[in-house]
Parts: C-alpha cells; sequence; structure tokens
C-alpha cells in the first residue's frame, strides 16, 4: 500500500506539472493569434490582394522563333512538298528513255539528261519562291539563302527521281509516288518527329525531306544558320549518292550496248 501511495503521489507532481505546461501554452497561443490578429488587420481585402491570392505565382512568356502567322510556319512543308511533286511531275512528262546517239558515252548522256531535270528545277525554284514572297507575303530570314537552298533541295529531288526512273523505268515513277506519300508522313511536317513512333523516325532519317524541312525552318523562321549549312551539306550529299547510282547503271547500260539500242540497230 505504502508503494502505491508513492506513486500516486508521483504521478500527481506529473499531473501538476503538465497542467502548468499546458497553461504556459495556451497563453502562448493566445499571445501568437493575438499577433496574428494585429498583422492581419493590416490586410485590406482590395483587388491587388485578391489577385495576388488568386494567382501567386507570374508567367514571365518569352517568344523564341515567333513567326508572324499561319503561313510562314507551314512554309516549309509546303515548300519541300511542293518542289518534290513537281519533280515527280516533271519525270512523268519529259522522256527519260530516248536513245542516245551511238558516239555520245555515258557520262555525257547522264549530264545531259539531269541538266534538263536542273534546268526545270531551277524554273520550279524560282517560281515557288516567287509566289511565297510576292503573292502569300513570306518574308523568310534570309531571300538568297532561300533561293539557294531552294535550289539545292530541288536539284536531290530531281536527282532522286530521275535515278528511280532509270533504274526501274515505269514504275520507278510509282515508287516516286510511293516515297512522296512515306515522306509525307515520316518527314515531320505535320507533326513533331521526337514525338512520332521510333520506327516512323528511322524511316524519316533515311529520306531527303526529313533533312530539306530542316533546312528550311532555319531560313524561313529560326535563322540557325549551322542547322542549314549542316542540312545543306546533306542534301548535297544525296544529291552525289543518287547521281553515283544513276552513273553505274548509265555506265552499265553503254558497255551492254543497251543505253541507246535504236541508234544502234539502226546503224546495224
Amino acid at each position: 500500500m505504502a508503494d502505491g501511495a508513492k506513486r500516486l503521489d508521483t504521478g500527481s507532481e506529473q499531473l501538476a506539472q503538465g497542467f502548468v505546461s499546458l497553461a504556459n501554452g495556451s497563453e502562448q497561443l493566445s499571445e501568437s493569434l493575438k499577433e496574428a490578429a494585429a498583422q492581419s488587420a493590416g490586410v485590406k481585402a482590395d483587388d491587388p490582394t485578391l489577385q495576388m491570392y488568386a494567382q501567386p505565382v507570374q508567367l514571365v512568356e518569352q517568344k523564341m522563333n515567333a513567326v508572324p502567322n499561319y503561313g510562314t510556319g507551314s512554309t516549309p512543308y509546303f515548300l519541300a512538298l511542293g518542289l518534290l511533286v513537281g519533280s515527280l511531275l516533271a519525270a512523268n512528262i519529259i522522256p527519260l528513255h530516248l536513245p542516245a546517239a551511238p558516239k555520245v558515252n555515258g557520262w555525257r548522256y547522264m549530264f545531259g539528261k539531269l541538266g534538263l531535270f536542273y534546268s526545270v528545277g531551277l524554273i520550279q525554284t524560282l517560281l515557288a519562291n516567287g509566289v511565297l514572297i510576292f503573292a502569300f507575303g513570306i518574308r523568310p530570314v534570309s531571300v538568297p539563302l532561300m533561293l539557294l537552298y531552294s535550289l539545292i533541295v530541288s536539284f536531290a529531288f530531281m536527282t532522286l527521281i530521275v535515278m528511280l526512273v532509270s533504274l526501274f523505268g515505269t514504275f520507278g515513277r510509282l515508287l516516286g509516288i510511293f516515297l512522296v506519300v512515306t515522306q509525307l508522313a515520316t518527314s515531320g511536317g505535320t507533326f513533331p518527329f521526337p514525338l512520332a513512333p521510333e520506327w516512323i523516325q528511322a524511316i524519316g532519317r533515311c529520306l531527303p525531306m526529313t533533312y530539306a524541312l530542316r533546312g528550311f525552318h532555319a531560313v524561313v523562321s529560326t535563322g540557325n544558320w549551322d542547322l542549314l549549312w549542316r542540312e545543306t551539306g546533306v542534301m548535297i550529299a544525296y544529291i552525289a549518292g543518287f547521281a553515283a547510282v544513276m552513273l553505274i547503271r548509265i555506265l552499265t547500260q553503254s558497255a551492254n550496248g543497251t543505253l541507246y539500242p535504236q541508234a544502234s540497230a539502226a546503224h546495224g
């Protein structure tokens, strides 16, 4: 019983200390509430205060590579598409398989054909850019560079189509149509390229229109000249590659006598 009384006495002391702590805490809480009330009393519920609570964070907008209208933003895509379709139409209008004269070697035959198509490419470049600049009011970052790059892109597309027709004849024109449709979906013209599925990106990286679009974006709106020159190099590499394949085909035909069969038959 003595132990129980002792524990009871100890517990009573702890309880008394707890009440003292509670009283001190209540007093501190009361003082803090009074201070908060005094501070908040100076806050007025006016429009600036309500606006602060409604929008505590203000966003600073910084536009990068802003374009004045939708037409300027879509110019790279439609210009590249127009040059590609124009190259395909040229291959359907200009004959590629007329027999050459017997004394014309493969080199002269190829450059003669390419020279004709490049002349068409020059005309379509001037027409397309003239319509964009003077009729639609497109203002590229650099008009001379836009003309130069458009000409290189036009030559690349012309060389591609001529190579396909040289290799596969009429079927090459069908392949050209297939490539036009394929590049519409894989070049990133209508949908951001990095957001496309990986297999679409893989196809797009192999086709020239993807790089043509990037270069046109640089010269029309962003002014990223490093990107422009890099894509220019890519387009020139495509021209060289397509021309090399075409040259091999023509030299092979010239060697076995199938390059100008009608002329050979006439002299036979």
